[in-house]
């Protein structure tokens, strides 16, 4: 369980000024993190929840921008 891949990616795109969060869920490696996407083993960790709020959070802006404009 090195997270060294997820802690640079985030740096990255913490540089590039890309909105991101980065979880590190402890005992649980790569695959355990996407089981816990799955209704099986989602106790295991809060990831989809997380994951869906963050791109809640995200949309809501892009959302606001386009009110009102027709394509």
């Amino acid at each position: 369980m090195r997270p060294r891949n997820t802690q640079s990616l985030a740096g990255r795109l913490r540089a590039a000024r890309v909105p991101v969060q980065e979880r590190i869920y402890p005992g649980l490696d790569h695959s355990d993190t996407l089981l816990a996407l799955s209704v099986t083993f989602r106790a295991k960790a809060p990831a989809l929840a997380e994951m869906a709020a963050f791109l809640k959070s995200q949309a809501a802006p892009r959302q606001q921008m386009t009110v009102g404009v027709r394509y």
